[in-house]
């Protein structure tokens, strides 16, 4: 029988002792390696991360660039349709001048920045442009650049058709012909792209205001002695405006006036649809409701106080025949009168001679000319459907003068105050004539030392038209979404 062996466990440990050991220390080679490749992969996408990040960061101050500067131009444009302070001329600045914003807080160590400019899409036909916003964002090495295209659609200021440009004393379709003395205080307008549409000699002047043309005309729209050019304001460009009056109403129909006599005096008395006031005296009229006459006329340097109890009210007259009387009101509310045939100021008379002018309302259908001479005076608004108006001799007119005529004319010292709106009209102004205001109408002439200062007036309040302007901003400015454009800064 043979002896059994004996297991050498002493070798048999040693031998696996040496095997766990290079096992071991082949794993930690193998993890080493692996830790260094993960090591390298993460620190390439840390690196790669950081950059996309900044690509990112410059991307959005791009983007709010585009969006700080179309909201300025947003403001504005809503300033200038609803608000007495806006301008044109603000808008035009902004859409001009190159921006630079840097009011952002710092990224990865550095300022960002936004430099954003507007370039012109389309040709300009007056009315409606179309612009690119293009801003590029910058933060250190790393810019980007995107565009948001949009158009302004210029409308004029109130939806009634009348357009008036802010802080203008004189606008035309036409030409403006100055000449003997004749002084311009505030901006001057005209709507004619044609060469020579203004004209300045014999002494003309141009105070305080600028020149505004259609774009495109501005090196040949000024007509001038070479003395007289360095005193004159190079002529802006400037969108062309709308000249259109407003639609002139049908008259009411009311019950004629009862007769009676008048309060006052033996002499003031209505008398089949007639008032009549030709002895001395100063008489009053009760009115309760609106009313119809065939004549109110006054003679005799008398006085009729119209009594409104506070209402507005209307006559509906044939004849306004103040031929030297003077008409007041009591207790006003507004009188609106609708004259049918004739309007006669003589001697010294007056309506609405002390009040305030926007108790007044004058609509006139007649065809014969209007005149106001002396010391003849009316305060308060007159729209004349076709026919033509004179202030001569000293003759005042305080309010707002709407008409259709042809021509209208202030001579020898005449004076006017606030807008005078003759878009169908010859204007002349002559032998010291004074306006202040604003005057639009188809061509001016100037001369004989006369006188249009621009005066602000409340625009909203102007009787005769619709109020307002456009009554969304995306009825004036429309944008498209902002995009990235096809090359990049590296």
């Amino acid at each position: 029988m043979m002896p059994e062996k004996r297991m050498n466990w002493k070798s048999i440990w040693n031998s696996q002792a040496g095997s766990a050991l290079a096992f071991t220390l082949i794993v930690l080679v193998i993890l080493s390696v692996l830790g260094l490749s993960l090591l390298g992969v993460i620190v390439h996408h840390t690196k790669l991360s950081s950059s996309e990040r900044s690509e990112q960061s410059a991307y959005y101050i791009a983007e709010a660039g585009a969006a700080l500067k179309y909201a300025e131009i947003e403001t504005a444009i809503e300033r200038y349709y609803h608000e007495e302070d806006g301008s044109e001329a603000e808008i035009k600045e902004l859409i001009q001048t190159e921006r630079t914003y840097s009011d952002f807080e710092q990224a990865f160590g550095n300022q960002p920045e936004a430099v954003v400019h507007i370039e012109v899409n389309s040709k300009d036909d007056g009315q409606t442009i179309q612009y690119k916003l293009v801003s590029t964002g910058t933060i250190g090495k790393r810019s980007r650049t995107v565009e948001r295209p949009f158009t302004i659609n210029w409308l004029p200021r109130d939806n009634g058709g009348v357009d008036l440009p802010v802080g203008t004393a004189v606008y035309t379709n036409t030409t403006i012909d100055l000449s003997g003395g004749a002084t311009i205080k505030g901006n001057m307008k005209t709507n004619s792209d044609k060469a020579h549409s203004i004209r300045f000699d014999g002494g003309a002047t141009l105070h305080d205001g600028n020149i505004y043309v259609p774009f495109g005309s501005e090196n040949r729209a000024l007509d001038a002695p070479d003395w007289m050019l360095d005193d004159l304001p190079k002529p802006t460009g400037q969108a062309k405006g709308t000249m259109k009056l407003p639609e002139f109403p049908a008259f009411p129909e009311y019950p004629q006036a009862e007769d009676r006599s008048l309060q006052g005096g033996r002499t003031g008395v209505i008398q089949d649809g007639r008032l009549k006031i030709s002895g001395g005296g100063n008489y009053s009229l009760s009115l309760e409701r609106s009313t119809f006459f065939k004549e109110i006329k006054i003679s005799s340097n008398n006085q009729l106080t119209m009594d409104l109890h506070g209402n507005n009210l209307s006559i509906v007259v044939d004849h306004l025949n103040l031929e030297n009387g003077h008409i007041q009101l009591k207790n006003p509310g507004k009188l609106t009168f609708f004259v049918r045939d004739k309007i006669t100021f003589g001697s010294g008379s007056t309506l609405n001679g002390s009040g305030e002018i926007d108790t007044v309302d004058v609509y006139y259908k007649g065809l014969e000319k209007l005149k106001l001479a002396g010391s003849q005076v009316i305060r308060g608004s007159l729209f004349a459907e076709r026919a033509d108006i004179e202030l001569t001799g000293g003759g005042g007119f305080t309010g707002h003068i709407f008409t259709g005529g042809s021509n209208v004319k202030v001579d020898g010292g005449a004076r006017s105050a606030y807008l005078i709106y003759a878009p169908h009209a010859d204007f002349h102004f002559t032998g010291g004539g004074q306006l202040k205001g604003m005057v639009v109408s188809e061509s001016l002439t100037g001369d004989g030392g006369g006188r249009i200062a621009y005066e602000e007036f409340n625009i909203d309040a102007l009787p005769f038209v619709s109020g307002g302007g456009p009554s969304e901003i995306e009825e004036i400015l429309t944008k498209e979404p902002i995009r990235e454009t096809d090359e990049q800064e590296e």
